[in-house]
């Protein structure tokens, strides 16, 4: 038995790169034992990650919308569009008075302000276009990020520059208050145009309403902006306001002022086109024919994801795995670190693949031993979605890594010979997944979005790296 473990040794460690003592910033928080080189080892296993283009989603309405215009050095541009109904809040509508003896002062779009990503020192130059009534929504579709639809002309004057920094800072309108509104005028034609309807036509049901206005485009300019602004398309903030002054009716020779709104309900079509124009540097990785790349580029669908294989997995001698856990690391851009700063990380994950290398995520199920689903997948933190920071010894974030914590699945293959999968590394942004490989039936990863979709993007090291590989790392004891 001693002369069997001797060459379990021998051969786990011919398999396994050289040891390495553990430290805080690559191994997580778990409770193991000390390594002391006898009892308890430490060593990593070698990976291989290849880049791909990964599906398209579809937008779902009761989450965040994205913006704007962002040009990463890195990732490349990113253009989003909002596509919005926003309409009275029931038919037949009217405005209080009769048209002849109402004004109309001004028209503004409000949208709820959920955050922002990428450059915030610089405005975004937000515009509002009408949309076709021949390209028009539907209430009860949920489009791919890639539909965009055909406008019918401008409904602005000109952009409405904003400061995303001040967004946060109390408004104090007519009948109206708050934080968090990105507010836009529009143009007066289109306040006298709204003013025209009546009840009996344009304003007598949804339908006539829907066949004389589309709804609405919000378009961001290339620049001066360089971010993505999150918006919450079915919030309370988000609404079309409506001020005007019409004759008082207690008052002789007086006005009164008014606001009526339109707003978004259930009955509103919607959709977020995001168009991707990668960088060359991307371009040429996805053209390679290298069956692994030294960079892994990660971004939040619709993007970029990675296909993951761990070779020398099944051929481990049984262990004691104490911990096992595959760690990436990111790789900084160098010309400017502001950079990797402005457009944060997102949340990652990692799955397996039935079969291998299938880019269609509907293929994708739980790694065994992970994530657990019966209390609501609550663990994905631990799992190690989240980016950490990465601390030098003076205290100063020189990037972020993550740790995906898989102990128990490679547990499995070493002691009960449990089948290897190949692994999907990538950034969703709202998730269904298989709990199993053999489970018919896909439950959503999170409750919500497990990103805001386009938002977050890194660059990791891949298992050929030579400054920043990606491994699994393993504490182990023999048995």
């Amino acid at each position: 038995m001693k002369q069997n473990s001797l060459i379990a040794l021998t051969l786990l460690i011919f398999v396994f790169t050289a040891c390495t003592k553990i430290t805080t910033t690559s191994i997580g928080t778990g409770l193991i034992p000390p390594v002391d080189g006898i009892t308890t080892k430490d060593t990593s296993l070698l990976v291989s990650a290849k880049n791909f283009l990964d599906s398209i989603p579809r937008i779902i309405k009761g989450d965040d919308y994205v913006v704007g215009y962002a040009n990463d050095p890195v990732f490349g541009e990113t253009e989003a569009k909002i596509n919005l109904e926003i309409k009275p809040g029931s038919y037949p509508f009217s405005f209080p008075v009769s048209k002849d003896s109402l004004t109309i002062d001004s028209v503004v779009l409000v949208l709820s302000y959920k955050g922002a990503w990428g450059d915030s020192l610089l405005p975004v130059a937000l515009r509002v276009h009408e949309i076709s009534l021949t390209d028009t929504l539907k209430k009860d579709s949920s489009y791919l990020t890639s539909r965009n639809f055909l406008t019918a002309g401008e409904l602005t004057t000109g952009p409405t520059l904003i400061d995303v920094r001040r967004l946060k800072d109390s408004i104090k309108v007519f009948q109206d208050s708050g934080i968090n509104m990105i507010r836009i005028k529009l143009s007066n034609t289109f306040g006298d145009r709204l003013k025209s309807y009546t009840s009996a036509n344009q304003y007598l049901n949804d339908s006539a309403f829907r066949k004389n206005f589309a709804g609405f485009q919000i378009t961001a300019d290339h620049a001066p902006g360089n971010a993505l602004i999150r918006v919450g398309p079915f919030d309370d903030n988000t609404k079309l306001a409506i001020y005007y002054r019409h004759k008082s009716t207690t008052v002789a020779d007086s006005m009164v002022q008014a606001v009526s709104y339109f707003r978004t309900s259930s009955n509103s079509g919607s959709a977020n086109y995001i168009h991707r124009e990668r960088s060359a540097e991307i371009k040429n990785v996805l053209a390679s024919a290298n069956v692994e790349d030294s960079l892994l580029y990660l971004q939040t669908s619709p993007g970029v994801s990675a296909k993951v294989k761990i070779p020398g997995l099944a051929g481990l001698a049984n262990a004691v795995i104490h911990r096992a856990e595959l760690v990436m690391e990111q790789v900084p851009y160098e010309t400017n670190p502001n950079v990797d700063k402005s457009f944060v990380p997102p949340a990652l994950m990692l799955a397996a693949d039935n079969p291998d290398y299938l880019t269609d995520s509907t293929g994708r199920f739980i790694i065994p031993g992970t994530v657990d689903f019966s209390s609501g997948a609550a663990n994905l933190s631990q799992f190690g979605v989240t980016a950490r920071p990465k601390i030098n010894s003076g205290g100063a974030t020189t990037g972020y890594l993550y740790n995906f914590d898989i102990t128990r699945y490679v547990q499995g293959v070493v002691t009960q010979k449990d089948p290897t999968y190949s692994l999907i590394l990538y950034a969703p942004y709202s998730e269904y997944i298989y709990p199993t490989k053999t489970n018919k039936t896909q439950v959503p990863l999170a409750n919500g979005a497990f990103n805001t979709v386009a938002i977050g993007r890194t660059r990791l090291g891949g298992g050929n790296n030579s400054s920043y590989r990606m491994r699994l790392h393993i504490v182990y004891s023999l048995l």
